[in-house]
């Protein structure tokens, strides 16, 4: 990318395709992130505590990191151009060669190469769906939400993700019907039954989020808690 933006642009917010901003972004946008470094928001690994899987163990100590909170997910980034002129070359360079620990692909090539060295961003930019079971939207409420998992609400209406994400995908199509010979969107649900369902769903998500997540919800509170977010 170093190698392909007009040299003008001097700071860079990075969106995977699989996002969608929900809230007002100005603040990332303006964000001033020092020479160096790349802001970031934690990967879902942090929700795991003390019961981590011995593989993501494994996976994290092959990138040079000590714990789950080291590790970010690449799907929100901010960063300088000068920056990156100096990590994506090292990041690439990485993952030629050891590409079987990248098992994320440019994630894992990136948190090599920062080695836990990062900018915290609150979950609130980077709200994926892992943290979707927890019902923590209240207390951090969603600016930029990643479809970080399968399957995505534009793919099917069986998404954990409400109707309404896949509704500006269909508005892009409308918008853009020459589109529609590469891209497909899930025709919506409608009437009482897909109400009772989606019902249903909110219902399963309340349940979960006071038993079997709870631990991990308490966890998700606590790391907002404790830590120090740039925006």
């Amino acid at each position: 990318m170093a190698d392909l933006l007009p040299r003008d642009y001097t700071h860079i917010v990075y969106l995977d395709g699989d996002t969608q901003i929900v809230g007002d972004a100005t603040a990332l946008f303006r964000l001033d992130v020092p020479e160096g470094r790349i802001a970031a928001c934690v990967e879902n690994h942090v929700l795991d505590g003390e019961d981590l899987p011995e593989w993501k163990r494994r996976y994290l100590a092959r990138l040079g990191l000590d714990g789950p909170e080291r590790y970010f997910n690449s799907g929100v980034m901010a960063f300088r151009r000068s920056t990156w002129d100096r990590l994506g070359p090292s990041a690439l360079d990485v993952f030629r060669r050891d590409s079987a620990a990248c098992l994320h692909h440019d994630q894992s090539a990136l948190n090599a190469v920062c080695g836990g060295e990062w900018l915290a961003l609150s979950p609130a930019w980077n709200f994926q769906t892992f943290f979707l079971p927890l019902d923590v939207e209240a207390a951090t409420p969603p600016r930029i939400v990643h479809f970080s998992s399968s399957p995505k609400p534009w793919a099917s209406t069986a998404s954990l993700w409400p109707a309404r994400c896949a509704e500006p995908y269909r508005e892009t199509l409308r918008r853009h019907p020459v589109l529609a010979d590469g891209f497909e969107v899930v025709a919506p649900r409608a009437g009482p039954a897909a109400a009772l369902r989606a019902g249903l769903r909110r219902l399963r998500r309340a349940v979960r989020a006071r038993t079997r997540d709870a631990a991990r919800r308490r966890r998700f509170l606590e790391y907002c808690a404790r830590t120090g977010f740039v925006a």
